[in-house]
């Protein structure tokens, strides 16, 4: 009788452990990720929200006024009157210097017009990209501008800049977003995708000893007469 209780105790044991080991590896490999992977794209939206709202401001000032209005912003090279793309990748590669990051495949789109691949690391011209490994690929998704400028005047146009950053930290990925913002020309992040979920929250939590990778969006403008 106490062998067969002993049994049973030993097989309701084993039970437990084997249903605490599946609901473990379901909340590792199922629940943790895809949670992750839904806040991230909250937070992509927050991003999204912020960058419509500011360029909806922008834009209501460019309406508001009439071209004595948008000279202020020509003199402070906030719209410059043609794409300039020279000083943009110039910007970038500043940017890139100050926050010790690495920028690669690097996509210009204007308005609605098809990606224009080019490289930072050199000034216009652009070259072979660097092969890219399988594994890679499969980690990175596509990014697409998400911010509809309904209402613009026709006049103001818009360059969509799409990368991916590579820092080496969290400190010098967030120096990497704040340059964006502080430059002389306007430009704002309207995307932010992290290649793998987790990093969001390192992103979050401040970790300054992670390696921060993620897909960015800038948006411009220019002013063409």
């Amino acid at each position: 009788m106490n062998s067969l209780f002993h049994e049973n105790k030993q097989s309701f044991l084993l039970l437990l452990a084997l249903l605490f080991i599946l609901l473990t590896v379901i909340y590792f490999f199922f629940y943790l990720p895809m949670n992750q992977e839904l806040k991230s794209k909250e937070n992509n939206m927050e991003l999204v929200e912020k960058g419509v709202s500011t360029l909806q401001s922008e834009v209501m000032k460019l309406e508001e006024g009439n071209q004595a209005g948008v000279e202020p912003y020509m003199q402070a090279e906030k719209l410059p009157q043609d794409p300039e793309l020279e000083k943009l990748i110039l910007t970038l590669q500043e940017i890139e210097f100050i926050s010790d990051s690495r920028i690669d495949n690097i996509n210009f789109t204007y308005g609605g017009s098809k990606p224009l691949r080019t490289d930072v690391e050199v000034e216009v011209e652009a070259e072979p990209e660097p092969e890219i490994q399988d594994e890679e690929l499969e980690e990175m998704e596509q990014v697409e501008s998400v911010i509809d400028l309904v209402n613009k005047p026709d006049n103001l146009e818009v360059i969509s800049v799409s990368m991916a950053v590579n820092s080496p930290d969290y400190e010098h990925f967030q120096l990497f977003l704040n340059q964006i913002e502080k430059q002389e020309r306007f430009m704002t992040v309207s995307s932010l995708h992290f290649q793998k979920p987790a990093e969001r929250e390192l992103l979050l939590e401040g970790d300054s000893f992670q390696t921060i990778t993620a897909n960015v969006t800038i948006t411009t403008f220019y002013y063409q007469d």
